[in-house]
């Protein structure tokens, strides 16, 4: 999870420092910053990642609702599980 987060992280930096760094080209925005870091390729590994990081949350929150959720109820009253929100 932390690495996939670290991955998504570091290309967002890229893109963000490629943006600034292209500020003031005639282009004004994000151009090639060379041949493996296209804006077609950031789009496609941004789709993959985020495609990813959203495959892992769903799981992650199928086992809060099934695993984590019944021990809750069954251990808090329903005050205590209110303040908890």
């Amino acid at each position: 999870e932390e690495r996939m987060f670290k991955s998504m992280d570091e290309l967002l930096a890229k893109i963000r420092d490629g943006l600034i760094d292209n500020k003031g080209s005639s282009s004004g925005g994000l151009k090639k910053i060379n041949e493996e870091d296209s804006v077609h390729n950031m789009a496609t590994e941004i789709h993959e990642k985020t495609s990813s990081l959203m495959e892992h949350l769903m799981e992650h929150l199928e086992k809060e609702e099934t695993q984590c959720m019944p021990l809750v109820v069954k251990l808090l009253n329903k005050e205590e599980i209110n303040d908890l929100a």
